[in-house]
């Protein structure tokens, strides 16, 4: 999950190498970039990395809204595949640790975060993996941490026994024009739909 910052550097996660990379402008903007046979940029971006040391295993990062600040996830460390893991931090614009904001404290408390995104409130919704001692995926879920006063408060279950919950996206419902009043209550899957035991 990529996210761009006011300046229109791009930041991307290469989780198995636990790095964080920044990409800054130029990017090519037309075909007139990319003039040769082999359609390669004349002025390539610059490559830097982005320090995330806190999030050994980065995944996803999203802008804290009102700051130039970043959250990200951390999908596989800490953590010991099927006991949970992984970690949500709050990172400054230099990639300075500012907060933890989800750890796997207890044990099980996390659940290897994949997608993170944060609501026009500030709500950060995450979608978890729940990896196996062999780290196939369980049952997943998807949860949500709110702030007051800037503090995280403890974590809600949004949805479980969910099978492989990579991504989530948080929209403004006045937007996409669909009365959610209206809808059925969503129904809990039963845990045998989803790769893991529940």
């Amino acid at each position: 999950m990529p996210a761009m910052d006011e300046a229109g550097n791009i930041y991307l996660a290469e989780t198995g190498m636990g790095h964080m990379w920044k990409y800054s402008p130029p990017f090519p903007t037309s075909e007139a970039d990319c003039p040769g046979m082999d359609h390669l940029v004349t002025t390539a971006p610059t490559k830097t990395l982005f320090p995330v040391a806190a999030s050994p295993t980065p995944a996803a990062i999203v802008r804290v809204p009102g700051t130039d600040h970043w959250y990200v996830s951390s999908v596989l460390l800490p953590g010991v595949p099927g006991q949970g893991g992984g970690s949500i931090v709050e990172y400054d614009a230099n990639g300075v640790v500012v907060q933890s904001i989800v750890e796997n404290v207890p044990p099980g408390a996390l659940l290897n975060p994949l997608g993170i995104d944060v609501g026009s409130d500030g709500t950060l919704n995450y979608a978890e993996l729940t990896l196996n001692a062999d780290t196939s995926t369980g049952c997943g879920r998807t949860s949500m941490v709110q702030f007051v006063n800037g503090a995280p408060q403890a974590p809600q279950v949004l949805g479980q026994n969910l099978s492989f919950p990579d991504g989530v996206t948080v929209v403004d419902s006045s937007q996409i024009g669909v009365n959610f009043l209206r809808l059925p209550v969503a129904v809990e899957p039963d845990p045998s739909t989803c790769n893991g035991s529940g």
